[in-house]
């Protein structure tokens, strides 16, 4: 599938330049695994060339990237991702399972890369504002010790999941992951700069906002609750930029987009410039073993990131 380009337009609609003080820019980073390298592709471009970004809001793997951003190290992890993933023969692994050990190998891997790219003090004292959206299991609903009641929310989750993309696949959008969350009794949570004290802390708050179990296993914060992946309710987390006068909106299909403008959080007043490949991305999302992929998306994101710079500069 082909997209567009409905993101990149020569002027943006309603948007006004403030007279007495610089434009407050804001990047929302939607989750998709390998595909945020695209992500990162775009908001290190922005970030490089002076675009003025006051905060940035990610869930899933936008988290990571967001962090990889404001620890000034996203050219590291992109070098260190490609490594493991050249290292990595596959994304199920038999003999493991056989073994009675973890068959998918992408939450050691990508616990590994946050662990050594992200800088702890750049992040806590960062000027750009940090948002990453998670969803908490309320303990009364799901006491820690009863792993069945956890186990049951996925299928549900995924059952959910499997609809809302069947129907999208006819031309029919509806919220079926929203709502089986709603009907869950799931809390949302948003995880600031202030909360991520350590890099043991910073990763347990990113993997919480990435948690697709089996592939990333249920996490426990600090506060002994479960969380998780947050793109299951906002997966363009908009929502948590209330103070820019401009948003820069990265995703990487046009589902994503359709859900957030059908959402109840949808601001028609708020100046969003979406952006989106123009082309299908040459990698899945959870495909942990395709260095060459994750290479060509990021280098996407860059050719899409000039794209952007430009018509942020004639407009700011």
């Amino acid at each position: 599938m082909f997209f567009r380009r409905p993101a990149i337009k020569n002027k943006l609609p309603g948007y006004r330049r403030p007279f007495f003080r610089k434009a407050r820019v804001g990047l929302a980073l939607s989750g998709g695994g390998c595909k945020a390298f695209f992500a990162l592709g775009i908001g290190q471009t922005l970030i490089e060339n002076g675009i003025p970004i006051r905060a940035i809001s990610g869930t899933s793997a936008g988290s990571a990237m967001a962090l990889a951003m404001v620890s000034q190290s996203a050219l590291d992890l992109l070098r260190y991702f490609m490594e493991i993933t050249r290292r990595n023969r596959k994304n199920f692994y038999w003999s493991r399972l056989l073994l009675g050990r973890e068959p998918f190998p992408h939450e050691r891997m990508y616990r590994s890369a946050l662990m050594s790219y992200i800088d702890v003090d750049r992040v806590v004292h960062s000027p750009i504002r940090l948002a990453f959206n998670t969803l908490r299991l309320p303990p009364d609903r799901y006491p820690p010790q009863n792993r069945w009641l956890r186990y049951r929310l996925v299928l549900d989750i995924l059952a959910a999941f499997r609809l809302e993309q069947k129907f999208a696949g006819q031309g029919i959008i509806r919220p079926f992951l929203r709502r089986a969350a709603e009907r869950a009794g799931l809390e949302e949570v948003i995880f600031k700069n202030e909360d991520m004290i350590s890099t043991d802390v910073i990763s347990r708050v990113c993997l919480a906002s990435s948690c697709v179990p089996p592939l990333i296993s249920y996490q426990r914060l600090l506060d002994g609750n479960y969380y998780l992946d947050g793109g299951v309710t906002r997966n363009l987390p908009i929502f948590s930029l209330p103070e820019c006068d401009l948003v820069v909106a990265v995703h990487y299909d046009q589902l994503t987009r359709q859900l957030y403008e059908m959402s109840p959080e949808a601001d028609a007043e708020r100046t969003i410039l979406y952006v989106a490949p123009e082309r299908t991305l040459p990698i899945t999302t959870w495909d942990y073993a395709n260095p060459d992929g994750v290479l060509a998306c990021y280098q996407l994101g860059l050719e899409a990131g000039e794209r952007t710079l430009r018509l942020l500069e004639r407009v700011l």
